[in-house]
């Protein structure tokens, strides 16, 4: 009892506006409509007038939608590469920014919520950074990415605290040598996704999509381990009953969406028979939970940070076999109802008030 009145007091010194012996800076390096942006919203909403939003903006690329924090942009324009190989140069502005902002009677915390911001010499602060991804994984097999993945995550693995989205993920950082706090916090999906009580047919009319069909929704950037490829044949091969729905960049002839809000995103997850989603490699894999949440069937793919985040919610297929994909398609839509079900009791394990209860235990236990 004694423990927990003393971390319910850590919590309460953490979130009271009164209190101003913390101050928390989240940095964020992706823009509008990612779900590392969202994930920054979704701290700075825990925190409130605790807190600090800034973007460190490498590149021009989709900032130029609406959004929050302050802004500051990468000095090397023309070699956006260099704001990562240089970031101390190309941000001293938002470290003046910082360094200015330091009161003697407070604590500054630091929370990198991306591994690919790295992070800013910045002395006399804590720091807490966001570990997303796999440094065993590479998108592509260039040398200069492997140099440079490698000597990333080793300028990381010293770090005291992490967070990181899966179980399998902090179990692949302690193979790769970090030695600080590693905490796994499931990433949340936004509230505006739920299944919704207007008729498929009508949110279809609403969306120009076709009522006729067994509309398949593809969700995802096109970056190659999203299997993109695999994708089209797959449902290529399904023939004229079916129709690919795409929010990204086109695939084939599919009808496609681009630059959606969440409440847009919701609607054409409840206006579709089922998600198509088999990546080759997630961090964690947030369209899948947001298709939960909606009351969408799943199929995925077979692989371990998956597996963790699904269960037993989603049909999983091997995502190199276009007949693998079919089948799990056909499985799906023969068991739509228990999956939704599934899907709509699974999704209670990322909602935001789990996330917030998580993140306010690893705050209200930080040493500071």
């Amino acid at each position: 009892m004694e423990n927990e009145n003393a971390v319910k007091s850590d919590l309460e010194r953490v979130l009271s506006p009164n209190d101003e012996g913390l101050k928390v800076f989240i940095l964020n390096r992706y823009p509008p409509l990612t779900s590392i942006y969202r994930y920054s919203q979704d701290l700075a909403s825990i925190f409130k007038e605790k807190s600090e939003l800034i973007n460190l903006m490498f590149d021009d690329v989709g900032w130029s939608l609406t959004h929050k924090g302050i802004d500051f942009k990468g000095r090397f324009k023309r070699m956006p590469v260099l704001n990562h190989l240089l970031r101390n140069n190309s941000f001293r502005d938002a470290i003046q920014y910082i360094n200015n902002k330091k009161r003697k009677d407070q604590t500054i915390l630091l929370h990198y919520t991306n591994q690919f911001s790295s992070t800013l010499k910045i002395d006399e602060v804590e720091e807490i950074i966001n570990i997303q991804d796999s440094p065993f994984y590479l998108e592509k097999n260039s040398l200069f990415e492997k140099i440079y993945i490698r000597r990333l995550y080793e300028t990381l693995k010293h770090k005291n605290h992490v967070i990181t989205n899966t179980n399998i993920l902090k179990k692949e950082l302690k193979e790769f040598g970090f030695d600080g706090d590693i905490k796994t916090v499931y990433l949340p999906y936004s509230q505006d996704f739920q299944k919704l009580s207007v008729a498929k047919e009508a949110l279809r009319r609403k969306l120009n999509l076709p009522v006729d069909k067994v509309l398949i929704l593809s969700v995802s950037t096109d970056s190659p381990r999203k299997n993109l490829q695999m994708v089209h044949r797959a449902t290529k091969e399904l023939g004229d009953r079916y129709r690919l729905i795409r929010v990204g960049k086109p695939i084939g002839d599919s009808i496609t969406f681009s630059k959606i809000d969440d409440l847009v995103l919701n609607e054409l997850y409840n206006a579709c028979d089922l998600l198509l989603f088999p990546s080759l490699y997630e961090g964690f894999g947030l369209p899948i939970v947001e298709a939960f949440a909606a009351g969408l069937p799943v199929v995925t793919s077979d692989i371990p940070t998956i597996r963790e985040v699904a269960g037993s919610a989603a049909i999983l297929i091997n995502p190199y076999d276009s007949s693998s994909i079919k089948s799990g398609i056909d499985e799906a839509l023969r068991n739509s109802e228990s999956l939704i079900q599934n899907g709509l009791v699974r999704a209670q394990k990322f909602s935001f008030e789990a996330f917030r209860n998580n993140i306010l235990d690893i705050y209200g236990n930080l040493k500071l």
